[in-house]
């Protein structure tokens, strides 16, 4: 039966990390995985994208370094190799060594309601603020996936770009449809501040029916700050809104204690604010409307 995702050299994994004078548990804590992600996939195990993408950062090598190299170019796909910042993305691994993301707001826009046989959708509207560690052009890009249709991008800046990519290997097949945003930052020093947004997206067919109704991110880079705020209509307010959170190596989600989503009593407005999420880490928002 053939392996899901990509398979890596484990010996050359392992001297990678040791000759940063780690060992295994070190390489887990830094690349935010579990240990015994790390010793599945030294023994040769299939991984995820995004999992190689979190050990490649860690270890400060270009993904394709931790393939096997007889597996590397049937892998290898166009989206793989282009997927050198927080997930799939252009622009390498160096987009993180010379910039943070210090705060992302993200307004998800319930509010239109289809009569039926009319096509369903939400509005995503997101905004980030970036901080240059370096004086350093590099592409800033970040990952799209929807069980839905398709996604649309409305209206953004003119230093950004969308498109839709190939999908990527491993556990985000599962979508069969994914797009990038990738942002242009503007000249400065290190130490300047800048902002990317609004950004508008249509989620087709997403977010309406019983199967659909929640938001999931996964943090594969440094951010400090991140604020959801989901609308909804008079004609269908949210009755009950649960947040609940994945941790590195983690397959099932809990609630994170004392940081629960706010829900107004009208039931038109929902927020919930992370600070300092966890790299490797899923965290969800469902609701009953």
């Amino acid at each position: 039966m053939r392996k899901r995702g990509v398979l890596l050299d484990g010996d050359r994994l392992v001297q990678l990390y040791q000759r940063k004078g780690w060992n295994q548990q070190v390489l887990a804590h830094k690349a935010g995985l579990d240990s015994r992600t790390i010793t599945k996939v030294r023994r040769g195990g299939a991984c995820d994208a995004s999992t190689l993408q979190l050990l490649a950062s860690a270890l400060g090598v270009e993904p394709e370094t931790l393939l096997k190299p007889t597996l590397a170019e049937k892998h290898w796909s166009p989206s793989l190799e282009t997927q050198n910042s927080i997930g799939e993305s252009e622009g390498g691994p160096l987009w993180q060594q010379s910039h943070r993301i210090l705060q992302a707001w993200k307004i998800i826009d319930l509010r239109s309601q289809p009569n039926p046989g009319e096509e369903c959708y939400g509005i995503v509207w997101e905004k980030f603020r970036f901080l240059k560690l370096k004086e350093d052009p590099t592409p800033i890009v970040f990952p799209y996936l929807t069980w839905g249709d398709r996604i649309d991008c409305l209206s953004k800046p003119e230093s950004t770009h969308w498109r839709r990519v190939p999908v990527t290997p491993g556990d985000l097949v599962h979508s069969e449809k994914q797009w990038e945003l990738k942002v242009d930052p503007p000249e400065g020093a290190a130490g300047t501040e800048f902002d990317c947004g609004p950004i508008q997206l249509k989620f087709v067919d997403a977010f309406h029916r019983e199967s659909q109704q929640w938001w999931q991110i996964r943090v594969a880079y440094e951010i400090q700050s991140l604020v959801v705020q989901i609308l909804f209509s008079k004609e269908l307010p949210c009755l009950d809104i649960q947040g609940t959170c994945a941790m590195p190596g983690q397959r099932t989600f809990s609630k994170l204690p004392n940081n629960e989503p706010f829900l107004l009593t009208d039931g038109s407005v929902a927020f919930w604010h992370l600070q300092n999420p966890a790299i490797g880490s899923f965290y969800k928002l469902a609701w009953r409307w």
